[in-house]
């Protein structure tokens, strides 16, 4: 009976994979491409709250290869998600203490800029390789991402909080 109660024992660990196993399956989603550009970068905003509100769980490395892994799925360059998430997630670490006190909708901006710069980062990447600008539609996502942010930070805060 002990295997049981652990196997199926709650911990924080346990949901922070799962929460971004939920995220990795919304980012490759096959959506409706009419809507695609609107869609906000899930695992992105994952990411950055599992490192806003628990640093020690989710660090770059982590993050690294969850961006490795993102970019195999996608079937992109290997290393573009990833390096866009690390420049996201070392923007989040070092504005972290100032971030953690401020209220959903500066946190919301907070977290859109931080995308945003994950964005610029993949799209300077894109230009370097193909030689050419990806197109404005490109940072859409960030803005969606603002906007769901108070939205996902309650929601992932209530089960968080039951699972602990």
């Amino acid at each position: 009976m002990k295997i049981w109660e652990r196997l199926f024992k709650h911990s924080e660990r346990n949901f922070i994979i799962i929460s971004c196993l939920i995220a990795l399956i919304l980012s490759v989603f096959p959506w409706n491409t009419t809507y695609l550009f609107w869609l906000p970068d899930w695992i992105g905003m994952v990411l950055l709250f599992w490192i806003l509100n628990r640093p020690s769980s989710v660090q770059l490395g982590i993050v690294f290869f969850v961006g490795i892994i993102i970019d195999i799925l996608c079937a992109s360059t290997l290393g573009f998600h990833a390096l866009a998430y690390l420049c996201a997630a070392f923007f989040i670490l070092q504005h972290r203490q100032r971030i953690i006190i401020y209220d959903f909708g500066m946190q919301a901006i907070m977290i859109g800029i931080a995308l945003l710069i994950s964005r610029v980062v993949m799209a300077i990447s894109w230009a370097l390789i193909m030689h050419k600008f990806i197109g404005w539609h490109f940072f859409v996502p960030p803005i969606t991402a603002a906007l769901l942010w108070p939205l996902l930070n309650k929601l992932m805060f209530k089960i968080f909080s039951k699972q602990i």
